[in-house]
């Protein structure tokens, strides 16, 4: 590494030693099943400021769906330990913490604006590609004209 001599520098690539020597609460939000963050969360999982939630994801990145982040942020620091003592060593799934963090109905809605615009897209790329439209069955003519309904 770069600057991992430097005693100004390094003492940042430990970052657990930089977490015990203040008493700021950390909310920890992190996938369970990403083996880099597993790594990352048994170095803190034993801080008494660093309160974790645990997702059951792989990836790296956000955990929290992006309908409740703004919500997530406007908890307050009580909000935020009672949602931490309520979801303490549990595997919490996305949707499932949105609904309590953000509600149903905003979640829900949230999928169906996403639903929605990705059909448009495709909508409007299938025309900029002049993809045919499906058209109804002429029952009237070819393998069908033999059918007759009643």
């Amino acid at each position: 590494m770069k600057y991992e001599a430097d005693p100004a520098v390094n003492q940042y690539y430990n970052i657990v030693d930089f977490i015990k020597a203040n008493n700021t609460p950390i909310f920890y939000f992190y996938p369970a099943k990403c083996e880099d963050d597993i790594q990352q969360s048994q170095w803190v999982r034993e801080l008494s400021n660093v309160y974790d939630f645990k997702f059951s994801d792989r990836n790296h990145g956000c955990t929290v769906l992006a309908v409740s982040l703004t919500d997530l942020f406007n908890l307050s620091h009580t909000e935020l330990m009672e949602l931490h003592r309520k979801t303490r060593n549990k595997l919490l799934g996305r949707i499932f913490f949105s609904f309590r963090v953000s509600g149903v109905a905003k979640t829900l809605s949230y999928f169906a604006k996403n639903k929605l615009k990705k059909l448009r897209t495709k909508q409007s790329r299938d025309v900029q590609l002049n993809v045919p439209t499906k058209r109804a069955v002429d029952l009237n003519s070819g393998p069908f004209s033999c059918l007759r309904f009643v």
